[in-house]
């Protein structure tokens, strides 16, 4: 997992402590980055999804 790249995304849309789906889903796309690593890069660093509706962060 690149957590500098995952770090870079999260400053640059303003995340702290918690992501939507909608925002983990568009970052994902748009850097490159799996959907599991972003999971485990907010489990790792204690950042909340929310809004998942279809539990793919889970």
């Amino acid at each position: 997992m690149d957590t500098d790249k995952i770090a870079q995304a999260f400053e640059k849309a303003g995340i702290r402590a918690t992501v939507t789906c909608d925002e983990a889903f568009s970052i994902a796309a748009r850097y490159g980055i799996t959907k599991k690593e972003i999971r485990n890069y907010c489990e790792a660093h204690g950042i909340r999804i929310r809004g998942s509706q279809t539990s793919c962060f889970r």
